[in-house]
């Protein structure tokens, strides 16, 4: 009744017709099957005060960007409130709304170190991060009209920070890229609530169907049994549970390889096998692979240009059309990313997942009989770049190896965190020894961090770049993933936004539905 209510109040208010989601100016193209999500660039639309030329009488104005264009008749005086229609650099084009000056130009927001304009602080109404619950996505608008033109769209569960409100409250304005920013109506006369306030806890809403580990980028579901683990973690469950610490890591060495294997063993059959210490292990002779996916989701072990591989798929996969291969971050586990990958199995996609060949050097091995030990892709002693080419060397190749199996199919390189690097270097090198450059390329949680590096020139083009970002993560800074961002679209890679989830240096449920996104996009492009 209350959600009736509501929406009855917004018809009385609002009238007009929304762009509801079918719409073809809402939905993103898809040229070739390419799921892309460009927006374009707006005006800031927020309001300054001029604050520098108190001794002047205010601040200069010129009728251009350029800094040699022609000056206006009057400086903008001090204490003079306005608009901002759009910033490039340090240069802002105004509408004047308070003061004395001309009523529009460009000025500079600062002078050898001096501020000259502060940007007004939003209102507090509604301020604060708010999430995206409409599915499967909403329309955000330049102005804070239903009648205003269309900037894009945002998807059910990207995260958003208000940075201002419309005086009803039902319009928050939110920054898309630098000084771009859009509006975005909070409930909707037809559809009902669009947006939710964002939770404030680091874990979020998080389904309690989910656990995250390590860096985060170990999703597991919780389903009946192993499903949703990697036969990795459920073996050393399993070596824990039956099995005294002095005979532990010489069994592990010793497991046959068809308990990693779904389609030949079951849970029953992993059980019995450490029951029994060992003595009772399935047949190869007799064993039929032909076992159902746990899940939905069958893996096994696979040995890829030197590199131990788990490599995952769904029990339906058919044809595989593409291959994607993700690289984990520093001091986990090789399984590290197995739940985005069960997460986002699908038919036609085989996802490689292989071991860094590198024991983490905060790797401890007391008490951890029995367990593999976490690693890194290079290692620490070795320069980041020449050890994130070197380790971006072995990603392609195993790629290559991946992609000989599976004929005719695409690439998708992909990583967590250092992982993510080591994915870039193989999407660079890639292009010289590939036929054909990577289709996509994943980077989650990776902060770009010196300014003045950048990528090879063109090194990404013809290659989807999908990178996220959490708003609370304190490794890769989300401002390091922007300018991540920034040196991606200057190689010539074809970028969407960056995806800005609510969480920290993890891989969330929204993280994995937008990765299966991307993913589908190129399996019927």
């Amino acid at each position: 009744q209350q959600q009736q209510l509501e929406s009855l109040i917004c018809r009385l208010m609002i009238s007009s017709a929304y762009l509801r989601p079918a719409c073809p100016l809402l939905l993103p193209c898809w040229p070739s099957g390419r799921r892309s999500f460009l927006v374009s660039r707006l005006a800031a639309m927020s309001t300054w005060t001029v604050v520098g030329g108190g001794d002047k009488g205010g601040i200069l104005v010129r009728t251009g960007k350029d800094l040699k264009s022609e000056e206006a008749a009057t400086r903008l005086s001090t204490g003079s409130k306005v608009k901002a229609l759009s910033i490039e650099g340090d240069r802002l084009n105004f509408e004047k709304l308070t003061g004395d000056g001309p009523e529009t130009g460009w000025v500079s927001l600062k002078l050898k170190g001096a501020v000259l304009l502060t940007k007004d602080k939003a209102k507090k109404d509604n301020l604060g991060k708010w999430k995206v619950v409409f599915k499967p996505k909403i329309a955000i608008r330049k102005e804070p009209s239903m009648e205003g033109a269309v900037a894009g769209a945002l998807k059910a569960g990207e995260i958003v920070e208000a940075l201002g409100t419309t005086e009803d409250n039902n319009w928050i304005r939110f920054k898309l890229h630098e000084a771009s920013e859009a509006w975005a109506m909070l409930i909707h006369p037809e559809h009902g609530r669009l947006l939710a306030k964002a939770p404030v806890s680091l874990k979020k809403e998080y389904e309690t169907e989910f656990i995250f580990k390590g860096c985060g980028a170990n999703m597991r579901k919780l389903k009946e049994g192993s499903a949703g683990a990697s036969r990795d973690q459920f073996l050393e469950y399993q070596i824990e549970q039956h099995l005294e610490p002095n005979v532990r890591a010489e069994f592990l060495e010793n497991i046959p390889e068809m308990l990693y294997d779904t389609r030949a063993t079951d849970e029953d059959n992993v059980v019995v096998y450490f029951r029994t210490a060992g003595h009772i292990s399935p047949d190869p002779e007799t064993v039929k692979k032909n076992k159902p996916a746990p899940g939905g989701v069958h893996q096994h072990i696979e040995h890829l240009a030197g590199l131990r591989c788990i490599v995952v798929e769904a029990e339906n996969v058919g044809k595989v059309s593409l291959v994607v291969v993700l690289a984990h971050g520093i001091d986990v586990k090789g399984f590290d990313l197995y739940g985005l990958a069960d997460h986002a199995s699908m038919p036609g996609v085989r996802f490689i997942l292989p071991t860094a060949p590198h024991e983490s050097d905060r790797w401890d091995s007391d008490g951890q009989e029995g367990k593999r030990p976490t690693v890194q892709w290079w290692p620490k002693k070795r320069d980041g770049q020449k050890g994130s080419e070197e380790a971006g060397g072995q990603l392609l190749a195993c790629a290559q190896e991946a992609l000989a199996k599976a004929p005719g199919a695409k690439l998708v390189l992909g990583g967590f965190s250092q992982g993510a690097f080591v994915a870039l270097q193989a999407a660079i090198q890639g292009r010289k020894v590939l036929k054909k450059p990577p289709a996509g390329l994943v980077l989650l949680c990776a902060g770009w961090a010196d300014e003045g590096a950048g990528l090879p020139q063109d090194c990404l083009k013809d290659t989807d770049v999908l990178i996220a970002s959490g708003d609370e993560d304190q490794v890769a800074l989300p401002e390091g993933c922007e300018l991540m961002f920034k040196k991606c679209q200057e190689a010539a890679g074809k970028l969407e936004p960056v995806v800005r989830f609510c969480g920290g240096h993890e891989v969330t449920e929204d993280v994995a539905n937008t990765v299966a996104e991307f993913m589908e996009a190129h399996v019927h492009g």
